[in-house]
């Protein structure tokens, strides 16, 4: 007689145990995605910081191109680092100073040449659409 109550406790007891693992394992289900989502929000932000960053360079760069005085300050100052950190005398600063200018006035004759070229050919593209 006894005999089956102890099994019923101890099928009872099992049945609990087992649906605390359950319950064990929801909760840590749960928990789990909750630190996905606090960790790609934490993520998101960092993206987001990088991404601004990245928007803080590309406007730089933008105004560095389309304001003439600071282009030609940009292009003076870097034949200045680039003839200082290459040269190994004084007068050999001077000649990669020259050396660095004339590719950048040669560079830039062949831009502008392109430039030249596209503009005139989206107008005459323009003008024959009309």
């Amino acid at each position: 007689m006894f005999e089956t109550v102890d099994n019923f406790i101890i099928f009872l007891t099992g049945i609990f145990q087992n649906l605390g693992v359950v319950i064990t394992f929801i909760y840590n289900v749960i928990l789990g995605l909750r630190d996905f989502i606090l960790s790609f929000f934490s993520i998101a932000g960092t993206l987001l910081n990088i991404l601004y960053f990245l928007f803080s360079l590309l406007e730089i760069f933008v105004s560095i191109v389309l304001n003439p005085y600071l282009l030609m300050m940009f292009i003076l100052g870097t034949g200045f680092y680039y003839a200082s950190f290459t040269a190994e005398t004084k007068k050999d600063m001077l000649i990669k100073t020259g050396v660095y200018y004339k590719y950048v006035g040669e560079t830039i004759s062949k831009i502008f040449s392109y430039v030249y070229n596209i503009v005139s050919r989206l107008i005459v593209g323009i003008i024959d659409m009309i």
